[in-house]
């Protein structure tokens, strides 16, 4: 494990070890078991979305410009 070291609020950290006095356990042990829930929950965004953004706002707008009529096919 890696030491470190985190800012939080006092009502926050009141609620931590009271928590962990309440399970018997260490507040170390606790901060930890929080730790891994968020982190379990965490989802990263797809890097997908936006890989063909051409950088251009008007591009729905200009959809039909400079077209050529289509042929009938009868």
């Amino acid at each position: 494990m890696i030491r470190t070291t985190i800012m939080s609020d006092e009502r926050t950290l009141r609620k931590l070890r009271a928590l962990a006095e309440d399970r018997g356990v260490s507040f170390a042990q606790v901060a930890r078991e929080a730790l891994d829930q968020k982190t379990a929950e965490y989802r990263p965004k797809p890097r997908s979305i936006g890989i063909g953004d051409s950088g251009r706002s008007d591009v729905s707008s200009r959809a039909g410009v400079g077209r050529t009529k289509p042929r009938t096919w009868r």
